[in-house]
């Protein structure tokens, strides 16, 4: 389970990477735009903006490379997710094991999936229900 702890911790800092590089990108393109609306001024000093835009051009590039890698290994991890849930599916307890399987890679750990209960997964009709109720509990 730990791997799949792992997992877990790679695709949320994976999705909070490629949140934080869109949010650069949306940054600097706004630079890009107000920095070219100087140059267009006449009362601009031309060497200055030119050089700007150009540092801003390269910024842009790095950022929009970083997104393309990250999204890279965001599909690759999902790749391997779809793979292991393919090998569970095999497996004698196929629907037990898929569940323990994506709770793991939601982040929960091993001890916490061990200790659910029909009381934490159940709706008060008795059918599973839309969320966990997780007790703080020593044991």
């Amino acid at each position: 389970m730990a791997s799949n702890e792992s997992s877990a911790r790679q695709r949320k800092d994976l999705d909070e990477k490629l949140t934080s590089l869109d949010g650069q990108l949306h940054v600097l393109k706004s630079d890009q735009e107000r920095t070219y609306q100087l140059y267009l001024r006449q009362g601009a000093a031309a060497t200055f903006v030119s050089e700007k835009l150009g540092e801003l051009a390269v910024k842009i590039a790095e950022v929009e490379t970083q997104i393309v890698h990250r999204s890279e290994q965001r599909q690759a991890l999902a790749e391997q997710i779809d793979a292991a849930l393919g090998y569970v599916a095999k497996t004698r307890y196929p629907h037990r094991n898929r569940v323990i399987f994506l709770l793991s890679v939601k982040g929960f750990r091993a001890k916490e999936i061990a200790s659910l209960t029909w009381d934490m997964v159940t709706a008060s009709d008795g059918k599973i229900g839309n969320s966990i109720r997780l007790q703080d509990v020593a044991k």
